[in-house]
Formats: structure tokens, sequence, C-alpha cells
């Protein structure tokens, strides 16, 4: 599958925008980490997709840079604006639509001979809630997901390096994903 055809699967899948660049170009910030051990989301140790569960910032950022390129997926909701208690369940919708049509995408790329690392938009929800929370083995291991947050990826600067508008100016809810690949 040649990168052409990988953005093309993506935007077939209902994704706003994706690239395949190199994996030097990932940007890593291990400060970042701090905002996973805040525990907004309330996955901090408590799903095996997030921190402390998922390994060290160099552990990841390792697993990621073993492959030599990756694919970014954006995707663009424009009619989710703001980020209230109101809007939540309308975002954890998107972020499950955006990480199913990576899914779709990943399986595509592996079919084709492309076997990665899969960072979606925010963690795995492949069970709804995680065996963590009961200290339970996680019954996917090999389907498990990471999100980006865990890997310190500076999105932002991703982001740039794709050409895609990482603030879009009308306010749009943005998510990414990243397919590590060889």
């Amino acid at each position: 599958m040649k990168n052409e055809d990988i953005i093309k699967t993506a935007l077939d899948a209902g994704f706003f925008s994706a690239a395949v660049v190199g994996t030097e170009k990932l940007v890593f910030d291990y400060s970042f980490r701090k905002y996973c051990e805040e525990n907004l989301c309330g996955n901090y140790g408590a799903s095996y997709s997030c921190p402390p569960f998922c390994g060290t910032p160099e552990e990841l950022h390792d697993k990621l840079v073993s492959s030599p390129y990756v694919a970014v997926f954006q995707s663009k909701w424009p009619e989710i604006r703001e980020f209230t208690a109101k809007t939540a369940p309308l975002i954890l919708d998107a972020k499950a639509k955006h990480n199913a049509s990576q899914q779709k995408t990943v399986a595509a790329m592996k079919k084709a001979g492309h076997e990665g690392v899969f960072v979606g938009a925010s963690g795995c929800a492949l069970c709804g809630e995680c065996a963590a929370r009961e200290n339970k083995p996680c019954p996917h291991p090999e389907e498990v997901f990471f999100c980006l947050s865990a890997y310190c990826i500076n999105v932002s600067k991703l982001a740039a390096c794709c050409s895609m508008d990482f603030s879009p100016a009308d306010g749009s809810l943005t998510l990414y994903g990243i397919y590590a690949f060889r």
C-alpha cells in the first residue's frame, strides 16, 4: 500500500485529512505526562490504555520510533465548538467515531502488510469499562490502543509538519490519531 493509497483509504473512512510522514517528525514532550497524572479524564490508573499501565514516556517513544513511518489522521467536528458538560457526550461520540474510522483504516493497512502501533484520539474503549478498574486482565491485549496524550506527542507540531490546521478558525473540535508502521 503506497502513501497515497493510505491517505485515500483514510479519507474514504471519513477523515477530514490524513498524511504519512517519517517517525522522525514526531515531537515528544515528556512534560505532557503531568496532564495524565492530573487525571482530569478519570482514566489514570483505571485503564490499561493510560498511564501508569501503558508504560513510561521513554518506553512509548521507543515503541513508536522503531517504525519508520507514521500515518496521521485528523477528524473535524464543526458542530462541536464548546467544551462543556452539555457537549461532553458529543465529544465522547466524536472520539468513538474517530477511533472507529482509524480502526477501519488500520485494518486495511494491516491487510496490506503494514504492522504497527495504533495510537488513537483518547484511550481505548473497546470494552466500555476497562477491566483494570476491577484488577482483571485485559481481555483484548492484542487490540488495546493508547491515546496521544499518554505518548507525550506534541500534536500541534505534528499537525504543522503535516500541513493540518491544529486550531481551526471556526473553533471546531479537531481530533488526531496516528499509526506508526513499517
